[in-house]
């Protein structure tokens, strides 16, 4: 039987399929399909991680490939599209090219094991507590905070850093908040729970939200905040994370339906509790240690307070006492005047006497006689004057120095007594000022920021002691004549 030539339309048909496959198979490499298939395990990490839960801090480490971390480096992470995209479509498709990857699923898995077994609880709330401090605990990522134009999603633009899939963040534990997030959110997104990327716009920052009871919602979004650049408490919003002081609304980006985080009832109540007795600064930590330390110190602020009402009191009657000793002061300076104007006019008055005895040792003349009595009658007048300056001198200078004197006594006792109670107060601040000083070394480690800023620690309470006053030199009595 004699065969049929193939038709035409099959060699047409074979060669554009194979035409086609020439042509898109660039672009099947940079979907990851080839690469996913050919993916090996090769050059061995374990990184080490910490966390804390229920006030103990645990660690762990994983088995990391540097293969993988170089395929996460080089996947795509861009959003192509024909037709135009308004902003939420293209956050929902650009972050979903970070959290709908397959790859990385199992080393997520392996983490959200290893925390329920470290923690001995399999409540998935309790496994988000531990997550989220396990996520908080990964350095800021400075350098690239400071030369990446954090969400420039422009796939044309030619950035030395871009967003990080889970992986690359876990491979080198650093990021900023949009790698952090991207990772916290995949691992509560594995847990079942409903979650969300709570994009800042205004501030150029992003947290994770975590589907919750809406009277305990953040911003009344159905979703609780989490903050991932630094130890924070879920449902806070930090005061400033990383030097950004967060203001505006986010846009909430919606990134999987799941169960709601009913721990966050218990949570809300101790938080409210601690706000109460310690006031809302309190919120601001996260770890335990911190959080004891600062209710230590405002414990020993509290028992201070009668020390500190007492010191103002001290400090407020030494001022009083301190001016009524230098107006004394002033009124004793003011008769150095008055004793340097005596000593004017008793040479003035010997000056007289001197004029007399020389004119008048030998009277011959009547002329004389009466020239003479001039000049005894001035020298009188000089000396009654002198002596009624030298009297008004005595007694109104002795009344001023026992006055000073007096009020002396009394400023000196107020300032023995006042070194006395600060003693005892030094000896009570003692352990107060230490614990301020592991108190901001504790946030010094855990706060890091990326500018070299100086830091200002809380106000430490100081005490200086006082030195009594020196008795004024006494001027000497003057004799009259």
């Amino acid at each position: 039987m004699k065969k049929k030539p193939i038709p035409l339309i099959v060699f047409i048909l074979i060669g554009g399929f194979v035409g086609l496959i020439i042509h898109i198979s660039p672009l099947l490499f940079e979907m990851d399909i080839f690469r996913q298939l050919t993916l090996k395990e090769s050059g061995r990490y374990q990184p080490e991680y910490i966390f804390e839960y229920d006030c103990q801090e645990y660690n762990f480490s994983l088995l990391l490939y540097q293969s993988y971390y170089e395929h996460f480096q080089s996947s795509k992470k861009q959003v192509f599209s024909l037709s135009d995209m308004d902003e939420n479509e293209f956050l929902d498709k650009y972050y979903g090219i970070f959290l709908s990857n397959k790859i990385d699923e199992k080393i997520l898995d392996e983490i959200i094991q290893i925390i329920q077994e470290e923690i001995s609880s399999e409540d998935s709330d309790n496994v988000v507590l531990a997550i989220v401090s396990f996520v908080q605990n990964f350095e800021y990522n400075c350098e690239k905070a400071n030369s990446y134009e954090l969400f420039n999603l422009d796939p044309y633009y030619d950035l030395e850093y871009n967003t990080n899939y889970p992986y690359e963040t876990l491979y080198h534990s650093i990021g900023v908040c949009e790698d952090t997030s991207i990772l916290l959110a995949k691992l509560l997104i594995k847990l079942g729970y409903g979650v969300a990327l709570l994009y800042f716009e205004d501030e150029k920052h992003m947290s994770v939200g975590l589907a919750c009871a809406d009277e305990y919602s953040n911003y009344e979004s159905g979703y609780c905040y989490i903050e991932t650049t630094l130890p924070s408490q879920i449902g806070i919003v930090p005061y400033i994370a990383n030097e950004i002081e967060i203001k505006s609304t986010p846009n909430i980006i919606e990134i999987a339906e799941g169960k709601t985080f009913n721990k966050i009832t218990q949570i809300k109540k101790q938080q409210e509790e601690l706000s109460n007795e310690y006031g809302p600064d309190i919120l601001q930590l996260a770890k335990c240690q911190e959080i004891e330390l600062l209710k230590e110190i405002i414990q020993l602020e509290k028992e201070l307070e009668p020390f500190t009402t007492k010191l103002m009191k001290y400090e407020e009657r030494i001022n009083k006492s301190e001016n009524k000793v230098d107006y004394q002061e002033s009124i004793l300076d003011s008769y150095d005047d008055q004793y340097k104007e005596i000593g004017i006019m008793d040479t003035d008055y010997q000056w007289s006497l001197y004029e007399y005895d020389s004119a008048c040792f030998y009277i011959i003349t009547d002329e004389q006689y009466a020239q003479c009595t001039k000049l005894y009658n001035k020298a009188e007048d000089k000396r009654q004057a002198l002596n009624s300056e030298i009297d008004d001198f005595n007694s109104g200078y002795y009344t001023a120095y026992e006055e000073y004197n007096t009020t002396l006594n009394e400023y000196n006792n107020l300032i023995d007594e006042y070194n006395e109670f600060t003693e005892a107060y030094n000896t009570q601040i003692e352990p107060y000022n230490e614990k301020i000083e592991i108190y901001n070394n504790l946030l010094l480690e855990s706060y890091k920021e990326c500018s070299p800023v100086k830091y200002e620690p809380e106000e430490q309470t100081t005490v200086i002691t006082v030195h009594p006053i020196e008795p004024s030199i006494v001027i000497s009595e003057v004799n009259s004549y």
